[in-house]
């Protein structure tokens, strides 16, 4: 966790590094260390910038973002002593490195040749296991959402349950509410917004064949009338397609995305949500995913489908208020099953293409070269990246505080989950991430989501079988 500098405790430390204050100013018994911080200027090896916390008046700790080093790691300080040595060697802020695999005893000397030892922990973070688990039945998916400033569990499947984190801040074992049900039908997507306008957060449900809205707040949605839409469906996301400051639903089935124009009165007559006819657009092969982006830069919401013959198909939105429509529809080779999600992995303000591939065993990343204003989209040649086997799809966190989002794809074999931390630089046009490492889990793997659980600014993990929920805490 990135905190802000560290202020003095007790009398006013001064902000020298060394004995440099003029002889009349200076305490000959002065021996303060302070502003301990570890940057990245001096340490290629970490993500990011990181503040040492004070714990007592002689102790820091140091949170390292995952993936770190703690080997050959310079610390920054300020101090008001004449010097300061680890193990007999002298220190220079910002610029002597010490292995802080474990705690390192700084030792302070002042004029008068008085001492006081202060101690850095440097702890780099993680996904300890075991996760904790939570029972489920026939889950299709999992997400978070922020249902009414509660973080809740999504997933979908048989009852189409929601969970609400009931995590207090600082406490060592995630808890979730019971499930919140939806009836007996299998859900296959779920979507959260606030579709009436009346400020509270509302669930759009899909099953086989029509999509029901769940008129919130939370716990005790009210269902509305189920509305007729595609057959074999498979996600439903929410946008305001037609720039109206209505949100509007997309279906993806097995063979169109269908939008559903927001209809809804304006207050005080907004008392259910309601929507114009689906519009259906042809898709082919076999749809599996579904995500929303504004790929040209034109403040609208475009549609991308990834099917499981390898493409993944962009809509560019074209719609006006009131009525929807599209550019012809675009596809674009991304991998071997593309189970595509998107996310702005060189951090040009462009979303990107991402997607899992069963076999053999990787991610397959297209940058957005789309000009704004373009009349089609575009897409970097594939560059693709090992991951553990079987990943079934992929999602993105900033699991190191960079600002990059890294990705995160669940696997089936051997039940693990890889963690892939992006280190391409800003608007570079070639993708790099670290090698895959593994996090291990049982049962077979199919979905995950991040969030912050336990409310500590950190961010954890939440993944899914068909059978069970697991959370992991990253400590």
């Amino acid at each position: 966790m990135i905190l802000g500098l560290v202020a003095a405790c007790g009398y006013p430390r001064p902000t020298l590094s060394g004995g440099d204050a003029p002889a009349d100013a200076a305490r000959l018994d002065a021996k303060d260390l302070s502003a301990v911080r570890f940057v990245r200027a001096a340490n290629p090896g970490l993500a990011r910038d990181v503040d040492a916390r004070p714990t007592t008046e002689t102790v820091f700790d140091a949170d390292l973002p995952i993936g770190s080093i703690a080997t050959g790691l310079v610390a920054t300080f300020a101090t008001d002593g004449t010097e300061v040595t680890v193990d007999g060697v002298v220190q220079e802020s910002g610029v002597t490195a010490n292995d802080f695999t474990s705690p390192r005893g700084y030792v302070v000397t002042a004029s008068d040749g008085s001492q006081r030892v202060y101690t850095i922990k440097a702890h780099v973070l993680d996904y300890p296991t075991p996760a904790t688990m939570f029972s489920a039945a026939g889950v299709t998916g999992v997400g978070l959402a922020d249902l009414d400033g509660t973080l809740a569990v999504i997933a979908p499947g048989t009852n189409g349950n929601v969970y609400l984190d009931t995590t207090v801040a600082g406490a060592t074992v995630p808890t979730l509410s019971a499930a919140i049900p939806f009836g007996a039908t299998n859900h296959a997507g779920v979507a959260a917004g606030d579709l009436d306008g009346d400020g509270h957060t509302d669930l759009a449900v899909t099953d086989t064949s029509t999509v029901t809205i769940f008129k919130g707040p939370q716990p005790s949605f009210v269902a509305g009338s189920p509305i007729s839409v595609g057959s074999s469906n498979v996600a439903v996301a929410i946008a305001d397609f037609d720039r109206d400051g209505r949100p509007d639903l997309v279906i993806m089935s097995g063979a169109a995305v269908e939008i559903l124009l927001n209809t809804t009165p304006a207050p005080p007559n907004n008392t259910a949500a309601t929507f114009a006819p689906p519009a259906p657009f042809a898709l082919t092969g076999t749809p599996f995913a579904l995500s929303i982006a504004d790929f040209d830069g034109d403040g609208k919401p475009d549609v991308v489908v990834g099917d499981l013959t390898g493409n993944a198909m962009v809509l560019l939105d074209r719609s006006t208020p009131g009525t929807v429509s599209f550019a012809p529809r675009a596809d674009f080779p991304i991998g071997s099953d593309a189970s595509t999600t998107v996310a702005d992995l060189n951090g040009d303000g462009k979303p990107d293409l991402i997607a899992a591939n069963f076999s053999p065993a990787t991610i397959s990343v297209r940058l957005n070269t789309t000009e704004v204003g373009a009349t089609a989209a575009s897409f970097s040649a594939i560059a693709t990246f090992p991951t553990g086997k079987q990943p079934w799809s992929t999602t993105t966190g900033d699991l190191d505080g960079d600002g990059r989002p890294d990705i995160i794809t669940p696997n089936t074999m051997p039940s693990s989950v890889s963690v892939l931390l992006n280190t391409t630089p800003p608007g570079a046009m070639t993708p790099t991430f670290t090698a895959h490492r593994e996090l291990s889990f049982g049962g077979g793997l199919q979905w995950a989501a991040v969030g912050d659980i336990d409310h500590d600014g950190n961010p954890d993990l939440v993944v899914a079988t068909p059978t069970q929920l697991s959370i992991l805490v990253m400590r």
